[in-house]
């Protein structure tokens, strides 16, 4: 049964547990999430319908993860990001090193605590610091081609 309210997230992860997991949970309590598993995905499922929060492992393949989220805050300024890290790095980054308005490392993060910052930010306005709004948003795509011997080269 849907709900008159339910809100949207997008889901970002690379591993399929996690993304499968998350994604339960979250469907739990009431919000409609739709998954993708990296960031072009992403970026077509944003084309398709823009959701109300972006969930986002910051290492999905295919696409660099803080390049993902450069594109989602300067195109999607008015959506709010929670960025997610297997690393044990949280001390050493913050939300503005990663383009989001929360971070959180997964191997310290609580469920409950990441769902009552969901909630609080699906329903509550996000205000950002001035430094999000001057954070440049163009992305680096890597194009790897071969020179005239075979090798493969990266600009």
């Amino acid at each position: 049964m849907a709900r008159a309210t339910q809100r949207s997230i997008l889901l970002v992860d690379n591993q399929k547990y996690m993304r499968e997991t998350m994604a339960v949970l979250l469907d739990m309590e009431g919000y409609r999430v739709s998954t993708a598993t990296h960031g072009l995905d992403a970026l077509h499922r944003l084309e398709l319908a823009a959701p109300d929060l972006i969930i986002s492992d910051l290492t999905p393949p295919h696409w660099v993860a803080l390049e993902f989220l450069s594109v989602v805050r300067r195109q999607f300024p008015c959506i709010p990001v929670i960025a997610l890290s297997a690393a044990d790095d949280s001390g050493s980054r913050s939300p503005v090193d990663t383009m989001a308005d929360v971070f959180y490392s997964k191997e310290q993060c609580r469920v409950d605590e990441l769902l009552r910052t969901v909630a609080a930010m699906i329903y509550s306005p996000v205000t950002r610091p001035a430094s999000h709004e001057a954070l440049s948003a163009r992305a680096r795509i890597r194009l790897t081609t071969e020179d005239s011997t075979g090798t493969p080269q990266t600009r």
